[in-house]
């Protein structure tokens, strides 16, 4: 409605319902109105799904701090923190697919990737599990790259969904065979006898545990993909996901069940850094065009 007919070829509506859900009427028009604008700023006639994913980022998250300089140790860490969430999603089974991952400051995020929303109204144990592992990377592969000194306070925002994900696994999806196949509103637990309140946190925290370990396993494994990832980001500030998949020379097939890793993650690997991170001269890569998708976001 709000397109009419001032869209080009590349735009795919239906990828931008699904990663639209929440917006009202009026976050629609600003949407499109933004977009507008950038195509005109790039003196087109049409607006391009690469218009409509910018302005939909920028009505969720604010502008692109573009001007914003950024120390190259802060960049660094930030490339490898969003590198760690886009390796264990690409290898790790019922995790979204990505869209991009970005260096390109918004608001409090000195970067972030992004992710195409699947058109499901429910979720299976593999995919909520596959969600906290994601949500670990990002600490993960700072812990293993840096060292566990040098980790940042930007896994905040990861933590916090991902306890809310693992909480309600817990209280409400029935998905803790110690607590039971039981509902209880948040309000609720602070009712609840300490012994089964003190289950229940140890069941969520067993669960973001896990999914800590599962995520530093993944990286471990992929370790020379991280570091391919995170220098072609400081290099270029923003990868697609088939630069990325082209980059890595990524098959689908690789991916595996967080199942599969399940037994293995509470034998924590050392996290003993293989090597530091050195001002160097980044590896190049071909340059190849982004494609636009649409998505919801991990910082």
């Amino acid at each position: 409605m709000y397109l009419k007919d001032n869209a080009d070829d590349t735009v795919d509506v239906e990828t931008l319902i699904s990663d639209l859900a929440g917006f009202s009427g009026a976050d629609l028009a600003n949407v499109v109105n933004l977009a507008g604008i950038e195509a005109v700023k790039g003196k087109r006639d049409k607006i391009s799904m690469l218009d409509l994913v910018e302005s939909k980022e920028t009505v969720a998250m604010g502008r692109a701090r573009k001007s914003m300089v950024v120390p190259l140790k802060e960049k660094k860490l930030t490339a490898y923190h969003e590198g760690g969430h886009a390796i264990v999603a690409l290898f790790t089974k019922g995790a979204n697919p990505i869209y991009k991952a970005t260096l390109m400051s918004r608001r409090p995020a000195l970067g972030m990737v992004t992710f195409t929303s699947r058109d499901e109204y429910s979720r299976t144990r593999e995919e909520l599990l596959a969600q906290l592992d994601v949500g670990m990377g990002g600490r993960a592969a700072e812990e293993l790259i840096f060292g566990a000194d040098q980790i940042t306070t930007g896994a905040s925002s990861d933590f916090n969904q991902a306890t809310n994900i693992a909480t309600r696994m817990v209280t409400q999806f029935g998905m803790s065979e110690a607590v039971g196949k039981v509902f209880y509103e948040p309000r609720d637990i602070e009712k609840l006898s300490p012994e089964l309140q003190n289950l229940i946190n140890s069941e969520i925290k067993r669960l973001l545990d896990d999914a800590y370990a599962r995520a530093t396993n993944t990286l471990i494994q992929h370790r020379d993909d991280l570091e391919t990832l995170a220098q072609n980001l400081l290099e270029k500030e923003t990868l697609t996901v088939d630069q990325i998949q082209d980059l890595l020379q990524y098959n689908e097939d690789q991916a595996e069940s967080p199942y599969s890793k399940e037994a293995e993650a509470p034998n924590r690997p050392s996290l003993i850094p293989r090597k530091r991170v050195e001002d160097s001269t980044f590896k190049k890569s071909p340059k190849s065009q982004p494609v636009g998708k649409g998505g919801y976001i991990v910082q």
